[in-house]
C-alpha cells in the first residue's frame, strides 16, 4: 500500500467515523433529555 492511498483511506475512515458519531450523539442526546 503505497503513502498517498493510506492517507486517502485514512481521511475517509475518519470522516465515515466523524459522520456516524455527529450523526448518532444527538439522536441520544435528543432522547435522553
Amino acid at each position: 500500500m503505497n503513502l498517498p492511498y493510506a492517507l486517502t483511506w485514512a481521511m475517509r475512515t475518519s470522516e465515515a467515523i466523524y459522520s456516524t458519531t455527529t450523526g448518532l450523539f444527538p439522536v441520544k442526546l435528543s432522547k435522553t433529555q
